[in-house]
């Protein structure tokens, strides 16, 4: 006479999980793809620009970053956000899907919110914004860490019966 068994009850709060964890991205991502500007003019003077530059240097290359490009920027990385959040809800590839995001937090955490020329000058209210960044990453590892990537990973085994009728 329960409300439902522990299996449902166990997959419903995954899933309620997963969603909780996903919602800052998908408030994020259409945010960034439907209202560049704030989030581009807080990249334009974020530490990004510079070490950008300092890539294209180191290669040969000149890399364009002005209004422009930042607004496109934004809303690629807002499109992944709203991307790789579906996939981890739905399931399609949530492990990379994941992955992926966590990889995103660690790069947006270190331009937007560390002194990477000296990390023991962040503002504390800087090193609040990378704590809880760190937490997101952490439930992101678990999530890549306990779901499959790949078709062969995630098929469903063949029985012992199916084995042998392969065999002969």
């Amino acid at each position: 006479n329960s409300f439902c068994t522990l299996l449902e009850r166990e997959a419903m709060f995954k899933f309620l999980g997963l969603v909780l964890l996903c919602g800052i991205f998908i408030a994020s991502g259409y945010n960034k793809v439907t209202e560049p500007a704030q989030a581009a003019g807080l990249i334009r003077k974020s530490a990004f620009p510079k070490y950008l530059k300092l890539a294209g240097d180191a290669a040969g290359v000149k890399i364009p970053f002005g209004e422009k490009e930042s607004v496109l920027f934004t809303q690629a990385i807002g499109g992944a956000f709203l991307l790789f959040a579906a996939q981890v809800i739905i399931g399609i590839c949530r492990g990379c899907a994941a992955f992926c995001l966590a990889l995103m937090v660690a790069a947006i955490t270190a331009f937007m919110h560390l002194n990477l020329e000296n990390p023991a000058a962040t503002e504390m209210d800087q090193m609040i914004h990378v704590l809880k960044n760190a937490s997101i990453i952490g439930g992101l590892l678990y999530v890549a860490a306990t779901s499959c990537c790949g078709a062969s990973a995630c098929a469903p085994k063949a029985s012992a019966e199916q084995l042998k009728k392969k065999k002969q």
